[in-house]
């Protein structure tokens, strides 16, 4: 059987509004994940938004298509493990390259051979980062995202 590694945008009713499936997959995931083919934008309760899943962040075509169809904010679910612990800087420049938010949240913890570093951040259109976590963090952390930053970015640039 073949899966989806897919995330929902859920209204605040609970219904979803849409669902987006990852893009990019790594080499052994395609074993047993099928390939999204398009990158979708939702309107959750904040504003126009997108979703990426881990890996899509590498490719800034992912962040480039959300902002080209209206996205002002993307949602990463990650599951980084340590070794990519560079991925927050790619956060950063996702958020910069296209004047948008970025809103990641990644693992932390142990599973198995897998160690994973946490590292979730809120980014703005400029780069500013937020709010952040530490790989020791393991509780919810609150921070704001001001849309009328990344409506002035996009006005400005």
């Amino acid at each position: 059987m073949i899966y989806d590694n897919s995330a929902d945008f859920v209204d605040p009713e609970g219904e979803v509004t849409a669902t987006y499936c990852r893009v990019h997959l790594r080499s052994e995931e395609r074993l047993a994940l099928r390939t999204g083919y398009r990158f979708v934008t939702g309107e959750p309760s904040f504003g126009a938004g997108g979703l990426l899943i881990v890996w899509d962040l590498a490719f800034s075509e992912a962040g480039r298509c959300l902002a080209l169809q209206g996205a002002e904010v993307v949602c990463v679910c990650a599951n980084w493990e340590r070794l990519h612990v560079t991925s927050c800087a790619t956060m950063l420049t996702r958020a910069m390259e296209n004047s948008l938010s970025v809103v990641a949240a990644n693992r932390t913890g142990e599973e198995q051979t897998y160690s994973f570093f946490g590292g979730s951040l809120i980014a703005g259109p400029r780069g500013k980062v937020h709010s952040a976590t530490d790989e020791r963090a393991e509780r919810c952390r609150l921070g704001t995202i001001d849309l009328d930053e990344v409506r002035k970015t996009r006005e400005d640039i």
